[in-house]
């Protein structure tokens, strides 16, 4: 229940773990790696190149590979595929006033004239429905995670029941909405836009909270559910490091370990 530390970037290359054939999004992957890397060097150029082999190595791009992409674009005056990005941007869901530092470019006045087709074939597309679970979902999780942490510094008592209770609502929720919607991911949820800015859905805080909670949901389908582009190799690795102090065997253990070290002993 730790805040995730700050990243910058985690660069881990499969290497025949699965073949091409068996991974859609394993060269995804690869490209995206190597473009970021060449971005970050402030090679824009090869930044550009790389993530044009990136997006035709998969039917659907994310987000965060796009929004770099269109950064890289812009830095080499790539103006046709910039034009090609914001496209896919918009589409996926990115507000028209993301883009309004490109209202000087060439294709911006045509892109806001067909901004509404955008904009329909989002609503069309992806399922604002699982949006909106999965974001009150994220809200009650902080909310109860924050309560724990209250009560971890004494600052509120809180029941050993209650915090069991909490814990188990939120994981049977977020379980009952993969069984309805499937996997939360961008591909049916389109990219999210926050604080004026395209992220990644915070779905990596929400596992790695469940899983300090004693129970490890979806671990053992997390390299297929990568393999489909609906979750990043990258988050993985990072979730990997998170556990609860018990072993793992499910929430009503972890909580009573935890009221334990908190209060019993103390």
């Amino acid at each position: 229940m730790n805040r995730i530390p700050t990243i910058a970037l985690l660069l881990i290359i499969l290497s025949g773990a699965a073949s091409a054939q068996d991974c859609k999004y394993e060269k995804y992957f690869y490209w995206s790696e190597m473009a970021t890397l060449d971005y970050q060097a402030g090679n824009w150029a090869g930044a550009n190149d790389k993530f044009k082999k990136t997006f035709s190595k998969a039917p659907f791009p994310l987000g965060a590979d796009l929004n770099l992409a269109l950064k890289a674009a812009v830095q080499v005056r790539d103006t046709l595929w910039a034009d090609t990005l914001a496209v896919y941007l918009a589409k996926g869901g990115i507000p028209l006033a993301f883009f309004q530092p490109f209202r000087n470019y060439a294709w911006y006045d045509a892109f806001e004239q067909s901004f509404d087709q955008y904009r329909t074939w989002y609503n069309t597309r992806f399922d604002t429905v699982l949006i909106e679970k999965m974001t009150n979902l994220h809200i009650r999780d902080s909310l109860f995670n924050a309560k724990y942490h209250l009560w971890r510094t004494r600052k509120i008592e809180m029941p050993l029941d209650e915090m069991i209770a909490g814990a188990k609502g939120i994981s049977q929720e977020f379980k009952e909405i993969i069984s309805e919607h499937g996997f939360p991911c961008e591909q049916n949820m389109g990219y999210y836009y926050t604080y004026g800015k395209i992220d990644e859905f915070p779905l990596l805080v929400l596992l790695a909270h469940i899983y300090q909670r004693g129970e490890l949901l979806y671990k053992d389908r997390l390299t297929n559910i990568i393999c489909d582009g609906k979750f990043r190799r990258t988050q993985q690795a990072v979730l990997n490091g998170f556990n609860g102090y018990g072993d793992n065997t499910g929430i009503e253990q972890e909580m009573k370990i935890r009221y334990e070290r908190h209060r019993m002993k103390n």
